[in-house]
C-alpha cells in the first residue's frame, strides 16, 4: 500500500492500521506528476507490488473573507491535480501488468457546512465526481476506486474505512464516497 499525499493526521492513521494487520505501508508526499509516477513506482519496487494507493488530498484552507481569485485558482488546482496524478499513475501501472488494484481518496468534505467553505466544498465535489467517473472507466481494468469524505477528524474512523474499502471485505465496492461523521 502507498499512502501519499501531505502530511497530516490520517496517512500515519492508515498506514498504522495496515501494518498492524501485516500489511505493508509506504507513506510519500504526494505532488506533481513526475513526483506522483516517481512515487508509484517506487513503492512498487520497494513492496515488490503494490495493491492499495491511499490518496490524501490536500484540505484547502477556509476561505477569506474578501474573495481571492488567485487562493481560490491555486486551491482548486492543487486540490484536484496532485489526487489526479497519483490515481492515474497507480491506475497505468496495473493496467500495464494486468494487475486489479485500489485506490481510496481522501477528500475535503463536499457537504461541509462551515461559513467560507466554499473552496473546501468545490474541491471536495470535484474529487468525489472524478472518483466516480474513473471507477466506471477504470473497472474494465479490475481497479475499484472510492472516496471517503471525513466531516470530523477521526484518524481511527478513517483508517478502518480504508482498510475496509481496499481489503477484500469491500471488493464489490466501487465508485462510492463514504461521508464519515456527516451531520444530516
Amino acid at each position: 500500500m502507498l499512502v501519499a499525499g501531505p502530511p497530516g493526521t490520517y496517512g500515519p492513521a492508515i498506514a498504522a492500521a495496515y501494518r498492524r494487520l501485516g500489511g505493508r505501508a509506504i507513506e510519500g508526499p504526494g505532488g506533481d506528476a513526475q513526483a506522483a509516477g516517481t512515487q508509484v513506482l517506487q513503492a512498487w519496487s520497494d513492496a515488490s507490488a503494490l495493491d492499495t494507493l491511499v490518496v490524501l488530498a490536500t484540505d484547502p484552507p477556509k476561505d477569506p473573507e474578501v474573495f481571492d481569485p488567485t487562493r481560490w485558482r491555486d486551491g482548486v488546482e492543487r486540490g484536484l491535480s496532485e489526487p489526479w496524478y497519483l490515481m492515474q499513475a497507480a491506475a497505468r501501472q496495473w493496467r500495464d501488468r494486468g494487475l486489479p488494484g485500489s485506490i481510496v481518496v481522501l477528500m475535503p468534505p463536499y457537504r461541509d457546512t462551515t461559513p467560507r467553505g466554499q473552496l473546501r466544498r468545490a474541491v471536495g465535489a470535484s474529487i468525489a465526481h472524478v472518483a466516480k467517473t474513473v471507477a466506471v472507466e477504470w473497472a474494465a481494468h479490475a481497479v475499484r476506486v472510492n472516496g471517503i469524505a471525513p466531516h470530523r477528524e477521526d484518524p481511527a474512523a478513517v483508517a478502518d474505512a480504508v482498510v475496509w474499502l481496499s481489503a477484500p471485505s469491500g471488493k464489490f465496492v466501487t465508485g462510492e464516497v463514504m461521508n464519515l461523521g456527516a451531520r444530516r
